[in-house]
């Protein structure tokens, strides 16, 4: 199945047009040096250095090939699918009759897919954060100390593909001293060192990215959030773009998930207090499986409010907010097992079966080949060039702002030669003499006395041609 998806997302990467906000990440990779990519001295909003850098490599290879600069994410997924793997595997065995439908789950999320397609830091930042929720899993579990230092470089690397993912870093940290301080076979000194270390990295760390952080600031960066609260502004969101305007009356029921987010931190909660009240042995409760990914989400998650409370920062929403998917599946999936062991039944394997169909369904009935949810509307661009190359290709074009950033791409990469594309500007140019005039559906009043459409869209937007006179 991971396999048949990475196809899906090959195909998507050479038939979703360029998006919008994929077009800076590649001006700054072509245009900056590394030195200024690492110190975010590029004024345009772009803190996804790592996925930078890698985009920059990928152009000195392929010259701006879009299958090059959108490679770091495919691949990407490469780790996440393993990574997910990893974390069904130490939860259950591949027996269980939900070893099938837990695995899927990671992966049937049409909108999280989307990222691993584009030349952004979001598909990037997932992977690197669930292998690194691997790593800490299977250190606590097998008691593996290069697995806790594994999951404290991976969870580096992610917050370096997105700055958002730096909540969950922290919380990385506290598991990770966590982990030295349950190592009773450990001297005093050894224990010290181990601190020392961590200590160290984080310093490195945070002398890395402390500039772009400051310019991120100074550049007032965060407007483009809200702070409403952490369920409108973050979970509300998020629940919408996994129902991916479904097809499957499963997920029609919007209020089902907010329901299971809402049981998920009851239950976690509830089974984990009374474990520690009735086991003897903590440090055995505090290396399981439901404990280490309980701990991930929700420390998270009170990382995030009180960086918001005390900073003033905004919540983070919708594609921002991505890393919480991983997070949440594995605390789900980590009671579901809890409370279903080693069951094995008929009815066990129905379910588990069930459940594995509504999620297949769910995934390739809402998955869109040639487009993306959270840039749609460019989903036209390559079809609107087309059309002018073939009546009339000595053209100028304008767009609406929101489209010209995806025109500007073919544009730069010489791939439309003879099509001259428009400036980029918020307001429409009613005074233009531009040949065709590519608009949103709703701005037509505005250019009808010297523009007819001849292109209509099935997303309301329209290609108009100037009149002739």
């Amino acid at each position: 199945m991971y396999f048949v998806v990475f196809i899906l997302l090959v195909y998507k990467v050479f038939h979703v047009p360029m998006t919008h906000d994929e077009v800076a990440t590649i001006l700054t990779a072509n245009e900056k040096s590394i030195w200024q990519i690492i110190t975010y001295e590029s004024s345009s909003p772009n803190n996804h250095i790592l996925n930078t850098l890698l985009t920059k490599m990928m152009i000195a290879i392929s010259n701006l090939d879009p299958l090059f600069v959108r490679l770091p994410n495919l691949l990407a997924f490469i780790l996440y699918a393993f990574s997910s793997f990893r974390i069904s595997k130490e939860i259950v065995t591949e027996k269980s009759a939900f070893f099938i439908p837990f695995a899927l789950i990671f992966i049937a999320n049409p909108y999280l897919l989307d990222f691993f397609g584009l030349t952004r830091g979001y598909g990037l930042s997932i992977a690197l954060l669930t292998y690194s929720l691997s790593c800490i899993i299977r250190g606590f579990g097998q008691n593996k100390p290069k697995e806790i230092s594994k999951a404290v470089l991976f969870s580096a690397l992610a917050a370096y593909a997105n700055f958002t993912v730096l909540v969950y870093f922290a919380t990385v940290i506290v598991l990770a001293s966590l982990f030295y301080l349950l190592q009773k076979s450990k001297s005093r000194v050894e224990i010290r060192n181990q601190f020392l270390k961590l200590g160290l990295f984080c310093i490195g760390f945070f002398t890395l990215i402390i500039r772009p952080i400051l310019q991120m600031q100074q550049n007032n960066e965060f407007q483009f959030w809200k702070s409403d609260g952490f369920i409108e502004n973050t979970i509300l969101p998020l629940t919408r773009h996994y129902m991916y305007d479904s097809k499957v009356l499963f997920f029609q029921v919007f209020n089902f998930f907010l329901l299971l987010i809402l049981l998920v931190a009851v239950l976690n909660s509830t089974v984990i207090l009374r474990q520690l009240l009735k086991e003897k042995n903590k440090s055995m409760v505090l290396s399981q499986p439901l404990f280490i990914a309980s701990f991930a989400l929700f420390f998270t998650v009170v990382i995030n409010i009180l960086q918001h409370l005390i900073l003033k920062t905004p919540y983070f929403e919708n594609r921002t907010a991505l890393f919480y998917l991983p997070l949440f599946t594995t605390a789900l999936i980590a009671i579901s097992a809890y409370f279903l062991k080693n069951k094995n039944t008929i009815l066990t394997y129905s379910i588990g079966a069930l459940l594995s169909i509504i999620l297949l369904l769910h995934l390739f009935l809402n998955s869109k080949l040639k487009e993306v949810r959270e840039w749609s509307y460019d989903r036209n661009t390559t079809q609107v060039i087309r059309f002018i190359s073939e009546n009339n290709p000595k053209s100028v074009l304008e767009t609406d702002w929101m489209f010209n950033p995806s025109f500007y791409y073919y544009k730069y990469t010489h791939k439309i030669p003879f099509i001259t594309i428009g400036e980029y500007t918020k307001e429409l140019n009613t005074e233009t003499k531009a040949d065709f005039y590519y608009i949103y559906k709703k701005d037509y009043p505005k250019l009808e006395k010297n523009y007819t459409p001849v292109v209509k869209f099935d997303n309301d937007c329209w290609l108009l041609k100037r009149n002739q006179r």
